[in-house]
């Protein structure tokens, strides 16, 4: 479903086909909030960027949609978390064993003592929130329902309509549940979408 799609069915369950109580603005927050719950609630979104590793250089900027990595590779050797404070102590350059996300970035422990590698993260993604009303939600189509229930709840939640607010809210939470059953055989995969990272600045 699109943005505008999805905009026409929270009206419809909220009987505001005027948009004249709450606007369209409001209602896409809401939808975009919604997404966001579903994504912390069941990290159903996974993501892969790669950049070229560089010498001399240990930052490397993310994705602005990451959340938290699951897996970190410097070509096929997997890398082990690090303190930030124990990777400032033990400064150095060499193959990278270790790495640490720090303001928004990865940064890699020692420094790359050449630029002939790969560095690869694999991480749980924050959808990249919906603007356009061509935009489309990063979770999968068959929940997408689920963010008009949620837009739904906050409307009926501001409307002080609190028996309905709690109904919504309920199924909300049932489909949350649903989405868990569905994802847990295949979570080692989850829903990827392969970008190719470039972060700001090596190019």
């Amino acid at each position: 479903m699109t943005l505008a799609e999805l905009v026409k069915d929270v009206m419809a369950r909220i009987a505001e086909e005027s948009g004249s109580y709450f606007d369209e603005d409001t209602i896409k927050r809401w939808l975009n909030e919604g997404e966001r719950v579903i994504v912390r609630q069941t990290r159903i979104l996974q993501d892969i960027a790669e950049a070229p590793a560089i010498k001399g250089r240990a930052e490397y900027p993310l994705p602005r949609w990451f959340w938290m990595p699951r897996l970190v590779m410097y070509g096929d050797d997997v890398l082990k978390p690090i303190d930030v404070d124990r990777m400032v102590r033990e400064k150095g350059s060499g193959t990278p064993t270790h790495y640490a996300v720090w303001r928004h970035s990865l940064w890699l422990h020692p420094t790359p003592a050449e630029s002939m590698k790969f560095v690869q993260v694999f991480f749980y993604a924050w959808p990249r929130g919906m603007v356009e009303d061509t935009d489309r939600p990063d979770i999968p189509e068959a929940f997408h329902g689920l963010l008009a229930t949620w837009a739904a709840y906050r409307a009926k939640q501001a409307d002080q309509a609190v028996a309905e607010a709690q109904a919504l809210l309920s199924e909300f939470q049932q489909g949350i549940m649903e989405i868990v059953r569905a994802t847990s055989e295949e979570h080692a995969q989850g829903h990827v979408v392969r970008e190719v990272w470039q972060p700001e600045g090596l190019f």
